[in-house]
């Protein structure tokens, strides 16, 4: 009986060469941050053109018929792949030359796929390509395939839902407003507008979680952190079940952030309204100047998710809905007498919630719910090793905030070392917010002598 071909020349991996009006169909990969062809790992008992038609599908959307081999390297083997149907692209160029695919129903779109594009070969950087050193072997693989037609479409609204479409002609009027203003100022609202997604970054809780254990202690610190857990897995559960993607993927022009994936509800409007709603209660406030300033600031932050293109209005207002009833149960739950509900104090609430987020792991084995359930792990051990009281000068805040932040661009770093490799990405990724997590706990812990 003959061995497969993999075990008979150790072949590891195939790629599909897809060449369509003479361009090349590249995806843009969220794991290891660069842009890589359809290929992936042959699996089991898979014979290569079976591995390279799946990955195809899985990462692109496209269905391919595999044909003749194109080249080799000592680990992978590239295909010639016709698209069974029409391909269907944007007509709109980015500032790479590129043209991007619509691929929101792609398996693996939002988990390891951030977008589709067909772009000339003259125009990608080697150094941006995953494995930069066999450049020179996709180049030749691209000469030898066969060419297709492509369909170019100015956009997809159509495809949209029907309150979908709604809003994305409310988005483009916006657009159009803002662009028909004088060129300095119309460039001028642009940056205000897009300033906003800096709320929606993960820098701010590198800021707020320190400064809220030093002003408002322990209790009250993991209270909010056990907060934004169920707010974060609900969000991330709801947009699993109900797969609604953002305005960018009907009219790739729309999309200015890096935000990826759907977006009901949306997480970042979620997360902030959680925050807020607690924060709000424990300081007592009415209707002041303080929580006026928070309100502007929710709306800054919404409106840059609209006018990004990151987020629908839907989508935000279910989000900023959802933040405020989980924070709003978990201060009714702790106030009410008869149940007598402690977060700080309740060893089998954290590990509730653990339990969840790992079975969502299996359910949705995907890195956004591995990322979760490795930070609730961490912030599990940390609510039994950190003190009853956490007390910070201004001096050691300072630092801890410095030391995080220094951390969290390191950890970037030593991702960025290992993009070539899917699984060295997942595991710095995985290991991101558990190492802060660690670093805080350390700082907390630590008492600087007075000396």
């Amino acid at each position: 009986m003959a061995l497969p071909l993999q075990a008979e020349t150790g072949i590891k991996g195939a790629v599909c060469i897809i060449k369509a009006d003479n361009r090349l169909v590249m995806v843009d990969e969220i794991l290891t941050q660069r842009t890589s062809l359809p290929a992936g790992t042959i699996d089991g008992a898979e014979t290569p053109q079976e591995t390279a038609q799946r990955e195809a599908w899985e990462e692109t959307g496209l269905v391919v018929t595999v044909g003749k081999e194109l080249a080799r390297t000592p680990q992978a083997v590239y295909f010639d792949c016709q698209s069974d149907s029409d391909i269907i692209a944007f007509s709109q160029q980015d500032f790479n030359g590129a043209k991007s695919l619509p691929i929101w129903f792609a398996p693996h779109y939002g988990i390891e796929t951030s977008a589709a594009k067909l772009i000339e070969p003259s125009q990608v950087d080697a150094s941006q390509y995953r494995y930069p050193q066999e450049w020179g072997t996709v180049l030749t693989a691209f000469q030898a395939a066969s060419n297709q037609p492509v369909q170019y479409v100015a956009n997809l609204f159509d495809a949209a839902p029907s309150f979908h479409q709604v809003e994305l002609g409310w988005l483009t009027a916006l657009k159009n407003t803002i662009q028909q203003l004088p060129a300095g100022l119309a460039s001028l609202m642009d940056v205000l507008i897009l300033t906003g997604l800096e709320l929606a970054s993960p820098w701010w809780l590198l800021f707020l979680l320190p400064v809220v254990f030093a002003q408002f202690g322990r209790g009250f610190g993991f209270k909010l952190i056990f907060t934004i857990g169920v707010t974060v897995l609900m969000a991330m559960v709801a947009q699993q079940g109900v797969q609604l993607p953002a305005p960018h993927v009907y009219m790739p022009s729309l999309h200015l952030s890096e935000q990826v994936g759907f977006s009901l509800p949306n997480v970042a409007l979620a997360l902030w309204a959680a925050v807020v709603v607690l924060v709000w209660h424990q300081l007592g406030w009415g209707w002041n100047r303080q929580s006026a300033l928070v309100t502007v600031f929710a709306v800054w932050l919404g409106l840059a998710q609209f006018y990004s293109g990151s987020a629908f209005l839907i989508d935000l207002l279910v989000g900023a809905v959802l933040g405020w009833l989980c924070a709003w149960h978990i201060i009714r739950v702790e106030k009410d007498p008869k149940i007598g509900f402690s977060v700080t104090q309740s060893k089998g609430t954290w590990a509730l919630l653990v339990l969840v987020s790992g079975v969502m792991l299996m359910l949705w084995p995907t890195p956004n719910f591995m990322y979760l359930s490795a930070t609730l792990v961490s912030l599990f051990i940390a609510s039994r090793v950190l003190p009853s009281e956490v007390t910070m000068s201004r001096g050691h805040l300072l630092l801890t905030v410095v030391g995080l932040v220094v951390g969290y661009m390191l950890l970037g770093q030593i991702q960025s070392l290992v993009s070539s490799s899917n699984f060295h990405s997942l595991l710095v990724e995985a290991f991101r917010w558990p190492t802060l997590v660690a670093l805080f706990t350390l700082s907390a812990v630590y008492k600087p002598s007075k000396a």
